[in-house]
């Protein structure tokens, strides 16, 4: 699967447009949010989930048509780390993405942002393996990283 970088205004542009035409998001928020981003580096979908203007899952939804990825669902999240121990657990934190699978085609990976070619990139040359990109609900992928990482640290802790 060859993954191309994306123009992340033009998919920010198609997203907001998308969201605007299934009545999830109203043209003047979208307004707001635009002139708010103008302010700093945060990512439109984060900004509109924040401020409460769409939904995280409308949002993933969107997402994933317009990038033609589905969508991790809870059920995805494996029971145990894949990869564990290989891969930096503050990457995967800092990243927003979980391994989901090692599969023969590659890594199936949950990415809050999917855009994120550098963090792609890097999980391919960690693992020597294509990353197959999955849309990830935000806090689907905490509730799942926390289960995973913070409980075994937890575990690990002496008492």
């Amino acid at each position: 699967m060859l993954i191309v970088p994306y123009d992340r205004k033009a998919v920010e542009r198609s997203l907001a447009h998308r969201l605007i035409e299934t009545g999830k998001l109203e043209e003047p928020a979208l307004e707001r949010v635009l002139r708010l981003q103008s302010e700093n580096a945060e990512r439109l979908e984060a900004l509109l989930a924040k401020l409460g203007f769409a939904s995280e899952r409308d949002i993933a939804q969107a997402l994933s048509d317009q990038l033609a990825l589905p969508i991790a669902t809870p059920s995805d999240y494996p029971e145990e780390p894949v990869l564990d121990g290989k891969i930096n657990e503050a990457f995967l934190a800092k990243s927003a993405m979980l391994p989901l699978a090692e599969t023969p085609e590659g890594l199936v990976l949950a990415m809050v942002d999917p855009l994120d070619d550098y963090a792609r990139r890097a999980m391919e040359m960690a693992t020597g393996k294509p990353v197959l990109p999955m849309v990830a609900v935000p806090s689907e992928y905490e509730a799942a990283y926390a289960r995973l990482y913070r409980a075994a640290d937890e575990k690990a802790e002496p008492v």
